[in-house]
């Protein structure tokens, strides 16, 4: 007896990919309404692709002089869209509206709505805030003889690479009079250090604030 196949099973299409497939082929022969109506469906990434292929495909259509506007399009286009320079954007978009070319026109439309979309779903760097940490009894009772050890096992087991060590950039600052550290980092990295702290404590049966500021 034939058992249906569950839906789950079935492969999915990647609609994106097969919209780019056809901007490629619509942009080839001139389609420009199709191109444009499929690039502001793409996601960003798609549409860094998309582009990639557009530009490498007008390089090819030219003459290939090294002075070629092509050329130069897509030398500036390529460090605007992977090097992330504000003022290579912005040349680019200038150097693809100066032209007659509707080609290149619509490259230049295509970059400048990429750029505007970036911009929006750039992701935000969270917000570092500096808090102060008392760990005197937590070093007293593990035998520890200085603060940097306490450091070593924040930054080994928390994060490690989100860690800033230049001079006027530090994360730490360590006042030993007080056996205090001062920690500049998001709120979410400085929760993970409260909970560390308090794990220490709890395992050689020490009661105390862990954050007093």
């Amino acid at each position: 007896m034939l058992v249906a196949q569950a839906p789950d099973s079935e492969p999915k299409l990647d609609l994106e990919k097969i919209a780019v497939n056809i901007m490629t082929k619509a942009f080839q022969v001139a389609d420009y309404d199709t191109v444009e109506v499929l690039f502001g469906k793409l996601s960003v990434e798609n549409k860094k692709t998309f582009l990639q292929e557009a530009v490498g495909m007008t390089m090819m259509m030219s003459d290939m002089s090294e002075t070629s506007m092509p050329r130069t399009l897509m030398d500036t286009a390529f460090f605007a869209l992977m090097m992330n320079e504000p003022a290579k954007q912005h040349e680019t978009i200038e150097r693809w509206s100066a032209q007659k070319s509707k080609q290149t026109q619509l490259l230049g439309r295509l970059t400048l709505s990429l750029f505007e979309q970036a911009a929006v779903e750039k992701p935000q760097v969270a917000k570092e805030e500096k808090r102060i940490y008392y760990v005197e009894d937590i070093m007293e009772h593990l035998g520890l003889k200085n603060v940097a050890e306490i450091i070593d096992i924040i930054t080994a087991v928390i994060e490690p690479t989100s860690w800033k060590w230049t001079k006027d950039d530090a994360s730490f600052d360590v006042n030993y009079g007080t056996q205090s550290l001062a920690v500049r980092q998001t709120a979410e990295v400085h929760a993970q250090i409260e909970d560390l702290l308090n794990q220490m404590r709890e395992k050689v049966a020490i009661k105390g604030q862990t954050v007093v500021r």
